[in-house]
């Protein structure tokens, strides 16, 4: 919790020495929720606020930014006043299990599109496994809505 002691000394002939029991803070700008938010709620402007965060409080990557929250979901629930920070939000999810996807092959400066079914979730530079017609199971990155792209050597 950022406790230390220190000890203030009077260095003159018969001088004096004290222990202080301190308490360090190191403050940083941060995002704070107003209002609970539910896992998968989109974050809105109105659900945060301006504040600090203590980094001596165990707090990791606190956000400070609206840019860094604008547009993401909470991963999972959090209370009125709670410092938001990078673990606890993502991108919203934009491909899903099941979903037909439009997947682009791309070799140098060839590139080809063709069908393929998503076989999981995920979210904007997510990497993802699909099957294409013929059966094969194939990795791409999620490039956007229903969208994925695979790189050729």
């Amino acid at each position: 919790m950022g406790l230390d002691q220190v000890r203030v000394r009077c260095p003159v002939e018969g001088g004096w020495s004290l222990n202080l029991r301190t308490r360090v803070q190191v403050l940083v700008p941060a995002l704070i929720t107003r209002k609970p938010l539910q896992p998968g709620q989109p974050i809105d402007v109105d659900d945060v606020q301006p504040g600090e965060a203590d980094l001596t409080a165990g707090i990791r990557m606190p956000l400070g930014e609206l840019d860094q929250v604008l547009g993401r979901v909470v991963r999972i629930g959090l209370t009125a006043g709670q410092v938001l920070s990078a673990e606890q939000i993502r991108l919203p999810v934009i491909v899903r299990s099941g979903m037909a996807l439009q997947v682009t092959a791309t070799a140098g400066q060839v590139s080809a599109t063709g069908a393929g079914t998503a076989l999981q979730d995920g979210a904007l530079g997510d990497i993802v496994r699909f099957k294409v017609p013929s059966g094969r199971t194939l990795q791409g990155v999620v490039v956007g809505e229903g969208r994925v792209r695979i790189q050729m050597q």
